[in-house]
Order: C-alpha cells, then structure tokens, then sequence
C-alpha cells in the first residue's frame, strides 16, 4: 500500500515538474517574442521618423534645386555663361534670390571656377567652392545637395555685409548647398548655379523637429558642441 502510495507520489511529483518547466519554457518563449516584436516595432518606428526627419531637412534644397534646374537648361542662360556677361547675369541672380528670398548666397561660376557673379555683388573672382566640391560636379554633370561647414570668412564672401555682421563671430556655418551645373550644346559644363541655406538661422527647425518625433522625444542639434536647436524650454541639456 505505502509502496503504491510512493510510486503515485513520485508520478505526480514528476508530472508537476514536467508541466513547471513546460510552463517556464513557454513563459520565457513568449517573453522573448513579445521582447523582440517590440524591438522590432521599436526599430521600424525610429526608420520611419529618421526617414521624415530626412525629408523635413531637404525640403528647402530641394525647393531650390527645382526652381533654379529650369533656367538652368535654357538657351538664353547658356548665352549668358557662354559670353562672360557679368551685368545680366548679376540681373539673373537679383531676380532668382527674389523668389527664393530665405537665400543669404546665391553665387554662378564659370567653367573654370570663377565667380561671374553673387547676389551680394562683390565681384572678387575666388570662392571657396573651388576645388574637390565644383571639380565632383564638373565630372557628374548632375545637380547635387550637400551640407557642409564652412568658415566664418569664406561665407561673409559670400552673402552680404548684414548677414555677415549677424553671424557669431568666428563661427563656422552650417550651409545645406545646392549645386546645379549648366550644361552646353557639345555637353560639357559651362558654369554652375550655387545656393547655400544657412541651417543656423533656421527659425522652424525646432517645429520641424516636434513635428517629425512629437512632444514626448527631446531633441537637440548640435555643431561642435554647441546647441542649433531644440524642442527644449529650458537651457540645460538633459
């Protein structure tokens, strides 16, 4: 009897420890999918936000890039670019910075690298789109966006006194460039077309930010240390 009684005993013992670590193992199964769906979701959320945010940050360039591609690609241009024809081309690059009047520079090169003409009128030839930047563009025959830093002194040879006297001083400038070539009859390019938005002074970047991540997510930009902007009300940090 009692050895009947030991054996059912054991059984059921057994059986319990059987269903426990049963149990256990779908517990931590269902943990570890539930953990990685939300990593998963987590993830695609933080993509699509990325993606946005990418879009929101473009969205001028490119509103640039589509105004200035059109009289790029006319003849009369060309014409202009073609003959060195420094006063109309000065009228093109007044009326062009009209309709795009959140621009600070508006500058066109010729095929060697030569200032024709800025929207701040000085006439000094040098500019610090020479080099590696025109040379890419020259090779490409394409339009391209880029954000680059650039120094307090090359920028204020750019663009006009008053917007240089309200930069920091010594401070470089986070410029998103538009760089659309002309391109001539036989192929080849002729000059660029170069428009530079200064993201420092963007008023709507911390908007745009909220926008992309809303009001529950902190975000600061940054240039070397020192805060652009942020969906912050407070002057700290963190």
């Amino acid at each position: 009897m009692k050895s009947s009684l030991t054996i059912k005993s054991r059984l059921f013992f057994t059986i319990v420890a059987i269903l426990a670590c049963s149990y256990a193992v779908l517990f931590f199964s269902s943990l570890s999918t539930i953990q990685r769906f939300l990593e998963d979701e987590t993830s695609k959320d933080l993509e699509h936000s990325l993606k946005f945010a990418k879009s929101q940050f473009n969205a001028r360039p490119e509103l640039i890039l589509e105004v200035l591609k059109l009289p790029a690609a006319t003849l009369s241009v060309q014409k202009l670019f073609l003959t060195a024809d420094h006063k109309n081309l000065r009228e093109l690059v007044k009326l062009w910075s009209g309709s795009l009047d959140f621009l600070d520079m508006l500058t066109i090169l010729d095929s060697e690298q030569r200032v024709l003409a800025r929207n701040n009128r000085q006439s000094e030839p040098e500019s610090f789109l020479r080099g590696e930047l025109l040379k890419s563009l020259y090779e490409r025959k394409q339009p391209f966006i880029t954000t680059e830093l650039i120094s307090h002194e090359n920028y204020c040879r750019e663009v006009s006194y008053d917007v240089c006297l309200a930069l920091p001083e010594n401070k470089d400038v986070m410029l998103q460039l538009v760089l659309v070539p002309v391109i001539g009859r036989d192929g080849n390019v002729i000059g660029v077309i170069a428009a530079g938005d200064d993201v420092n002074k963007d008023p709507h970047l911390p908007y745009q930010q909220q926008k992309v991540f809303g009001k529950t997510v902190d975000m600061f930009v940054t240039q070397m240390d020192e805060r652009i902007a942020s969906t912050m009300t407070e002057p700290g940090w963190f």
